[in-house]
């Protein structure tokens, strides 16, 4: 004898608004709570019409809060019911400055962190991937803070109108591609030259840089 285990489970659904036929029409607005309703495709509900379920697509259609059945209902005809099943659920709006990339499954990019720098700089890696830094002087110390393994981005340094700024990197948080040695970089020194490196971080205090790409545009 086989014995079947079935396992029940809580399926989110939703009961539309009752609907009243009108003769000679195809076309209804669908609500719930006496508000209009939009659901995501039409093989998502459950459409009984005169106690017949109702295929998708063949028999009825739906263009945002509008299902169209495949022919012009008469008088007599009932539609029994209208149910949603797995509709998107809101969870609202976060405030802002509430959610990092710490919080966030995989890499995102965003919009470049900019600053005006010199002397010893710390890059937040909690505030986003991409950093870009216009150099008022040599930077004698480069470090980051809340670096996450996987995280990717690049760092844009500008040399300010004097230019020939340098940028010296701590290294316990960087290595350059090349390894070996101390980890450094060398930068365009014209000024108003715009470089840009590459970083992947590979570990905590591990952030790997990649060749700089110099005098962009």
């Amino acid at each position: 004898m086989v014995h079947l285990t079935i396992q029940r489970q809580n399926l989110n659904y939703i009961k539309l608004d009752a609907i009243s036929v009108v003769n000679g029409q195809a076309a209804y607005t669908m609500q719930s709570a006496g508000v209009a309703f939009n659901p995501e495709t039409a093989q998502n509900m459950i459409v009984s019409l005169n106690g017949v379920i109702q295929a998708p697509i063949s028999s009825y259609t739906i263009s945002g809060s509008t299902i169209t059945f495949a022919s012009n209902l008469a008088t007599g005809d009932v539609i029994d019911f209208i149910v949603v099943l797995g509709d998107a659920l809101s969870i609202g709006t976060p405030s802002d400055s509430t959610v990092n990339s710490a919080k966030l499954t995989g890499n995102l990019t965003f919009t470049p962190v900019s600053s005006s720098s010199s002397g010893s700089v710390s890059l937040d890696f909690s505030t986003g991937n991409n950093f870009t830094i216009t150099l008022t002087g040599n930077i004698t110390s480069l470090s980051v803070a809340n670096e996450v393994a996987g995280q990717a981005g690049v760092i844009t340094f500008i040399q300010d109108g004097t230019g020939g700024r340098t940028v010296s990197l701590n290294a316990s948080d960087f290595e350059t591609a090349s390894g070996g040695g101390s980890p450094a970089i060398t930068l365009s020194s014209t000024a108003s030259a715009v470089d840009v490196v590459p970083f992947y971080c590979r570990a905590s205090g591990g952030i790997v840089l990649g060749t700089p790409i110099l005098a962009v545009g």
